[in-house]
């Protein structure tokens, strides 16, 4: 356009060079022209304005893009850059390193952190499969080397556990698992894969198994019970030990509940135990309840537990139970044992005072009946006095066999020859109605007892047995030779190793229940009537064998009889048997005897007694007055007749004192029992005696001669 109207202005030029006037017009055509110049002119420098408004913001929008662009790729370098090194510290941190295996190239590419103790430095890029083996340990060498193999023979998973060794010669465990890797043929390229330091793994694993080992040998050879069960009693482990206490096996005890192992009677305890655990009691538990074993017998157990608890919760208990049988049978043992030692020394107490007694009243009917004049009315009553005297000596005499302080002759007895002499009067004594038999085994060996006090016991548990059968039954009484080579424990005492003469007593009766079986050898205790038995007929038994350093087992239950078994210590030689001397008649003599009793009744008795056998008499009335006496009349006295108990000085005082002035004077102690005429305190001088009250006058004479060693004066 400004072309088109540029040329028309030039024509206009040159049609006025030409001649032809018209001014007026060419300006009106140049100020036109200008005008459209000018339009023109603003019309394209809006339009440019336009087309770089449109440029620069496009420009701007490609800026401002390649801005995001380059925030995200720099987001995802730094995600990558921390994606990396949280691999690398996971692969420090786990001791892994990885590899990688061009086999075609035989290259190795090996990444991560190798700390000091996982081993030297695995081979470079540039190097073999040789050399990334060398670290390994020789004996495994053979090992990775296989798995590699075949692991690019089948393209199986790599997992293997080698050693490798450190330069210090130390070797660490290491395991390698790795896979294979196939071109687009599927022929296998390479192995990759990591190594994982596992040294501190297994060595924890070991340690856990010594531990667990160490744990398991205590748990299984534990003398002690150890046991865990449910929250509903049901077992859910147990050890040894409850097959060696109670019979059951280890399947056995897993079929069973608490219920069915404790005694009816001791559940509620147990589950009271437990229920104070769970109710939150912190203190100790431990209580004694009785099980029931395979066999059926009864066990003692001292039971401690505690609570099982998971995340919180309780799910069972675990406890301890220690077998306490034995001790609490030893416990009662002791207890009886006191119970009857204090009972004895009561016994031997009243024994003694009593025998006084019976020798005031047996010595002065004794007197009685020589007196002139006796009419046989009195005498008969005097002879029953004598008689109730003896009667009632004997049955003190059972309370000091009791008591263990009665005086026993002990010397070599065959046993077998004392049994066959006595079943005679046995047999008469026992009755037809029992079947009454006798079997000795061979070689019994000889016994160091009295042979008395043997018949006594054969005496007491004969008719013991007799009185459990009134309606009749057998009773065997056997005797036989019994070597224990080690401590053997029964149901009421612990027997020591060694050789006894066994002696059983055997009966088809009644029996006797468990309570009655506790007490059947204290004093006084008996299940019959009254008026029908003193009581002391098994105490007496009892007495006798401990008297003989023996042992005494009971067996028993209601319905099933009694057996009473007996362990008497063997002797070994020939058995020596001593006749009884035959009685002597009474001695008199001319001697003068100092007397020393406390008791006047006693002391007037044993005065008329000695006097009315022809020795002269000097009494005291305590060991200060006899001393006292002796140093007065020493030359006259011949012999010395002390009781031993005494207010102030006793008997053995008394002679201690008199020894020193004159050793070879003769005496003859008086005593209602034994224990206090043991010989160390008597001396071993040969003129030294025991009387035993209650005596007579014969007995009374026999020790006065004896000791003067004299003949009696004719």
């Amino acid at each position: 356009m400004i072309l088109a109207l540029a040329s028309a202005i030039a024509s206009k030029l040159i049609a006025a060079d030409n001649g032809i006037s018209t001014p007026l017009w060419w300006i009106t055509e140049i100020g036109t022209g200008a005008l459209v110049v000018t339009a023109a002119t603003l019309f394209w420098t809006l339009r440019l304005q336009r087309l770089v408004r449109a440029r620069t913001a496009e420009l701007e929008a490609k800026n401002r893009e390649l801005e995001r662009e380059s925030a995200d790729r720099r987001q995802a370098l730094e995600a990558l850059q921390l994606s990396d090194k949280r691999l690398r510290m996971a692969m420090e941190a786990a001791q892994l390193r990885t590899w990688h295996w061009d086999v075609s190239a035989d290259r190795f590419e090996v990444l991560g952190e190798r700390p000091a103790e996982m081993g030297p430095p695995l081979p470079s890029s540039e190097s073999g499969l040789d050399a990334f083996l060398r670290p390994v340990h020789p004996a495994d060498l053979g090992l990775v080397r296989s798995s590699l193999q075949n692991a690019l023979k089948t393209g199986e998973a790599i997992g293997t556990q080698f050693r490798v060794m450190l330069p210090d010669g130390s070797t660490r465990w290491k395991v390698a698992r790795g896979c294979a890797i196939r071109d687009g043929a599927g022929a296998i390229t390479s192995l990759v894969g990591v190594v994982l330091d596992v040294t501190d793994r297994l060595r924890s694993e070991q340690e856990l198994q010594q531990s667990e080992e160490r744990y398991r040998e205590l748990f299984e050879n534990a003398n002690d019970i150890v046991y865990t069960h449910d929250l509903a009693g049901n077992f859910t482990s147990i050890n040894n030990a409850a097959g060696r206490v109670l019979g059951y096996t280890q399947d056995d005890v897993h079929r069973l509940n608490v219920r069915d192992v404790v005694a009816p009677e001791h559940v509620a305890v147990a589950q009271e135990m437990i229920a104070r655990k769970v109710g939150g009691d912190a203190s100790r538990t431990e209580y004694e309840l009785e099980v029931c074993t395979r066999s059926g017998s009864r066990v003692t157990l001292e039971v401690n537990t505690r609570l099982i608890s998971r995340d919180g919760t309780i799910v069972g208990v675990q406890g301890i139970a220690r077998d306490v049988t034995e001790r609490k049978r030893l416990e009662w043992q002791l207890g009886q044992s006191q119970k009857m030692e204090a009972v004895g020394q009561l016994a031997g107490g009243i024994a003694h005072d009593f025998n006084n007694l019976l020798t005031a009243i047996l010595g002065n009917a004794q007197l009685a009946q020589l007196a002139d004049g006796m009419t046989p009315e009195l005498r008969e009553c005097l002879m029953e006095i004598a008689g109730a005297s003896h009667r009632a000596a004997a049955l003190t005499r059972q309370l000091l066999v009791f008591s263990r302080q009665e005086q026993i002759d002990r010397r070599p007895v065959c046993l077998a020859n004392t049994l066959g002499d006595f079943m005679k009067m046995m047999r008469r004594i026992i009755g037809e109605h029992i079947d009454l038999r006798l079997a000795i085994g061979a070689e019994v060996p000889p016994v160091f007892a009295d042979a008395a006090q043997i018949e006594q016991v054969v005496l007491n548990l004969s008719v013991n047995a007799r009185d459990a059968m009134p309606d009749g039954g057998q009773l065997l009484i056997e005797l036989d030779q019994v070597v224990l080579s080690k401590p053997e424990g029964t149901s009421t005492v612990a027997i020591p190793a060694g050789r006894y003469a066994r002696l059983r007593f055997t009966d088809s009766g009644h029996g006797m229940r468990a309570d009655v079986r506790e007490r059947i050898f204290e004093p006084f205790f008996t299940t019959k009537p009254v008026g029908e038995g003193t009581g002391l007929g098994l105490s007496v038994v009892y007495g006798i064998v401990r008297q003989h350093e023996g042992f005494i087992d009971v067996v028993s239950a209601p319905g099933d009889g009694t057996r009473f078994t007996i362990y008497l210590p063997a002797v070994d030689g020939a058995v020596a048997m001593r006749a009884d001397a035959p009685a002597a008649a009474v001695a008199a003599g001319r001697e003068t005897i100092l007397v020393a009793e406390d008791e006047a009744a006693l002391r007037r008795l044993t005065e008329r007694l000695l006097t009315g056998l022809g020795y002269t008499v000097i009494v005291a009335e305590d060991g200060a007055e006899a001393l006292a006496l002796f140093e007065e009349r020493r030359k006259e006295i011949d012999l010395l007749l002390l009781d031993i108990v005494m207010p102030g000085k006793g008997g053995r005082d008394v002679y201690a004192s008199v020894r020193a002035v004159d050793p070879d004077i003769p005496v003859v102690f008086m005593t209602g029992y034994s224990a206090d005429v043991a010989p160390h305190a008597l001396g071993a001088d040969s003129g030294c005696r025991v009387l035993y009250k209650p005596y007579d006058v014969d007995a009374l004479s026999t020790a006065i001669r004896d000791a003067l060693r004299q003949p009696a004066a004719v």
